[in-house]
């Protein structure tokens, strides 16, 4: 059936980034159907499709520049991302994945684990003491910071700075955006020209000696892509331990079946994804003509796969408003899948996993200690969970 606009309600997924919660919109949304029409190109609301869609080469990631321009204007943020893996299919997309990847190789972060425990436990220690803290300060950003720093080899005195700018990257404003891709630019370019090109040493230096050994691999998407697994290393996983404290928060029951079986933890993390993805939504571009709900979406158009809403699709999630973090199956769409599946999936379920195993173990008071914040734009993570914890 061809598509008509004027057949299916309209939703503006600008104004859908600005709501604290989204879900309820997200529920009339799928009562409808699976196909939106979108002020910004259509949105896709249930399970089974987004999961399709994500794995369909039919649908890529690589948008033509006039289309990213009218997102993020014309400035060094369209640069950035039109030259990073975030837009790129294809030869391309398999040889930056391929490179950046190996931070990121199960090996490699297994051998992290008792480092990540080591940091886990020293920070945790500073916040078990029933004092007013900030579950997302003091508990959500060290962690992930500390690990993708010393992966990438940045100094332990920058963190707080590089944590300032890369938020300010994904600002709405993409005047203040533009800016902050300038300094980290310029912050990775200077922390390369220290290094030296070592396959076997950080990933600065690992990604300088691969840039040696393949000429199509530039100074500037090295620095570009340094600049990229700071977040892929971080932003996920500081959204799904604030997510996850939240959860206990609001599933108090559940806080107590986590600390009477701390090895829920696996399952847990998985159950705080699905229920507050870290991006509600994925943007894709339709290379071809595709189906979506019986309807024909012609090639060139832009699709917003409702992450969000997948994850709480009733067709596939018994009770899905609920936290159960013994819930299985669990097939979230959190990660995407299919060849831009999260390159930071495995480091961000190890730091969760120990981080709520740790919890269950030594945590006996969970409670809150004030109102959260979320952070505005288009992702949906936590500013501030003011908390207060006790020791078991």
């Amino acid at each position: 059936m061809a598509l008509r606009t004027d057949e299916l309600p309209t939703y503006d997924v600008l104004t859908l980034s600005s709501l604290e919660d989204p879900y309820a919109a997200f529920a009339e949304w799928r009562a409808v159907g699976p196909l939106m029409n979108g002020v910004h190109g259509w949105g896709v609301t249930r399970h089974a499709e987004i999961a399709t869609l994500l794995r369909d080469r039919r649908v890529g990631h690589a948008f033509p520049r006039e289309m990213m321009r009218y997102a993020t204007g014309s400035g060094p943020l369209l640069d950035f991302q039109m030259g990073t893996i975030l837009n790129q299919d294809g030869d391309d997309h398999t040889r930056v994945r391929h490179l950046i990847g190996q931070a990121f190789s199960a090996p490699l972060v297994r051998r992290l684990e008792r480092h990540i425990v080591e940091l886990t436990d020293s920070i945790l220690e500073r916040v078990l003491d029933g004092e007013a803290c900030d579950a997302v300060d003091d508990i959500a950003f060290p962690l992930p910071a500390a690990v993708i720093s010393e992966l990438l080899g940045l100094p332990v005195a920058d963190r707080e700075v590089v944590r300032g700018h890369a938020e300010r990257m994904v600002d709405p404003d993409t005047s203040v955006a533009d800016v902050e891709v300038l300094w980290f630019r310029t912050y990775i370019a200077d922390a390369l020209r220290g290094r030296t090109p070592d396959p076997q040493g950080d990933l600065l230096q690992s990604m300088l000696a691969a840039g040696a050994r393949d000429d199509r691999l530039t100074h500037e998407e090295i620095v570009d892509h340094a600049a990229f697994l700071f977040f892929a290393g971080f932003e996920t996983t500081r959204h799904l331990i604030a997510s996850g404290v939240a959860c206990l928060l609001d599933f108090p029951d559940q806080a107590i079946l986590l600390h009477d079986d701390p090895g829920l933890a696996r399952s847990a993390i998985d159950e705080f994804l699905r229920y507050d993805a870290p991006l509600r939504s994925v943007p894709r571009v339709t290379l071809e003509p595709i189906t979506v709900g019986g309807r024909t979406v012609k090639a060139g158009r832009f699709l917003q796969l409702l992450i969000g809403s997948g994850n709480r699709d009733e067709r596939v999630f018994v009770e899905p408003d609920r936290v159960d973090i013994t819930r299985t199956p669990n097939p979230h769409l959190s990660f995407a899948a299919g060849v831009h599946h999260c390159l930071g999936a495995v480091l961000a379920r190890l730091e969760a996993r120990v981080v709520f195993e740790r919890i269950g173990e030594r945590v006996a008071v969970l409670e809150a200690a004030g109102p959260r914040r979320r952070v505005t734009g288009g992702v949906g993570t936590y500013a501030s969970i003011p908390i207060r914890a006790r020791a078991s």
